[in-house]
């Protein structure tokens, strides 16, 4: 089986408009200290916007898969014997979750 998650996109669009739109509004579009910072954070999430994360169960083994685009960044196997214990959480989704 294969499961498949990709990153709030919603969440990352938010961020993304409230960094642009002040500078779009104001028309403000120079260069000092905190624009490099906002522009550091834009890139970091527009990179963050192309990321998933893919979990496989097969058989003999899991395995646990980061991606940007199609590149695996990083990838963890484990194997039947290293599992010691297996712990499940509930968790809700949303903005408004208790």
């Amino acid at each position: 089986m294969i499961y498949i998650a990709r990153t709030q996109r919603v969440l990352l669009g938010f961020l993304m408009s409230s960094i642009i739109l002040p500078h779009i509004i104001i028309k403000d579009f120079s260069m000092g200290f905190i624009s490099y910072i906002q522009f550091a954070t834009l890139v970091f999430l527009l990179a963050a916007f192309f990321i998933h994360y893919e979990f496989i169960m097969e058989n003999d083994c899991l395995s646990y898969q980061i991606k940007f685009w199609k590149m695996p960044i990083y990838k963890k196997v484990i194997y039947p014997e290293q599992i010691i214990q297996l712990k499940f959480t509930t968790v809700r989704m949303g903005l408004l979750s208790v």
